[in-house]
């Protein structure tokens, strides 16, 4: 930086208490010539307030807690600051970048549960839709990102077409839920495979023209949100995911059909060990306590099978 005539200060693990105060301090004094501060996440994301003489920032290197990265940009959001901040987080498509920001996002669904308002009357897989539109709207993720949850893709498909245009129909959604969340409780028994297998219809008929993005509404969803007559195929989903989806739907819909027992023949009494419901939420799990991680993976595993 000094070669592009930047004064630039560093915080480093190496300095002890004292020198870093005396770093700190000179980044907020006014007089001084300091104009950029570079430390990391550990050193600089909690204990300094540094928004006396700085409102940008930048956030090069992601930390895997969203909680980490709020009081990281609570450093410049201060009740005494007079300046507008602004902040800027950084990623580079295609790289580690995208699967820590889903890492670290899916976990923070959980938190928003309890510190969000989202209105109780959304229940299920459309109040995470909405908690997925918070986060989009919040940190500026680049899209609703709940399908993205639903088929588990890796980096290599992170960018696809049709994932962002679904993204657009999701945003949509949440948007018209929190907005009449009373109309939108039709959906909330839906499972995340009926909704997203919802938008790909409505993306399709989008295509077509045989719909109007002004004309879609939670009827349209309603009507769409069905597993039945629906093949998973590289038209309607990254081609990893094929596989997974048509394993899940299989499985999704076996589990609805009821067994048959023959005339005259009388039931078992035996025990019959309880199948994850399809329709696990991470609204749900958050109301079962225990850890979440593990919760959170045994309700993707029910599924995608571990």
């Amino acid at each position: 930086m000094d070669l592009l005539g930047v004064h630039a200060v560093a915080l480093r693990a190496s300095h002890n208490a004292d020198e870093r105060s005396a770093i700190v301090a000179d980044f907020n004094d006014s007089s001084s010539h300091v104009q950029v501060l570079v430390t990391c996440v550990r050193l600089g994301g909690t204990g300094y307030d540094l928004h006396l003489c700085c409102c940008k920032g930048i956030v090069i290197s992601w930390p895997w807690s969203m909680n980490t990265l709020l009081q990281i940009l609570g450093r410049l959001i201060r009740l005494a600051q007079p300046r507008f901040v602004e902040w800027q987080l950084w990623t580079v498509e295609g790289t580690i970048y995208d699967k820590q920001m889903l890492m670290m996002l899916r976990k923070y669904v959980l938190q928003l549960s309890a510190e969000s308002r989202i209105p109780g009357q959304l229940r299920g897989w459309i109040a995470t839709v909405v908690a997925w539109e918070l986060i989009h709207v919040y940190i500026h993720t680049p899209h609703n990102m709940f399908g993205w949850t639903v088929l588990r893709i890796d980096i290599g498909t992170f960018h696809h077409e049709l994932m962002i245009e679904l993204s657009g129909l999701f945003s949509q959604l949440a948007r018209a839920a929190l907005a009449e969340p009373g109309r939108h409780t039709k959906l909330n028994k839906a499972s995340q495979l009926e909704l997203y297998v919802a938008a790909v219809r409505i993306n399709e008929l989008l295509h077509k023209g045989e719909l109007a993005r002004d004309d879609i509404d939670v009827n349209v969803w309603v009507e769409h949100a069905s597993l039945a007559g629906f093949v998973a195929s590289e038209e309607n989903m990254p081609a990893e995911a094929v596989d997974r989806m048509e394993k899940a739907i299989q499985r999704a819909t076996t589990s609805k059909t009821p067994k048959k027992v023959k005339a005259g023949s009388k039931a078992k009494s035996s025990p019959v060990k309880k199948r994850k419901s399809i329709k696990s939420t991470y609204w749900d799990l958050e109301d079962k306590g225990g850890d979440e991680d593990e919760e959170m993976v045994d309700a993707e595993d029910s599924l995608f099978g571990a």
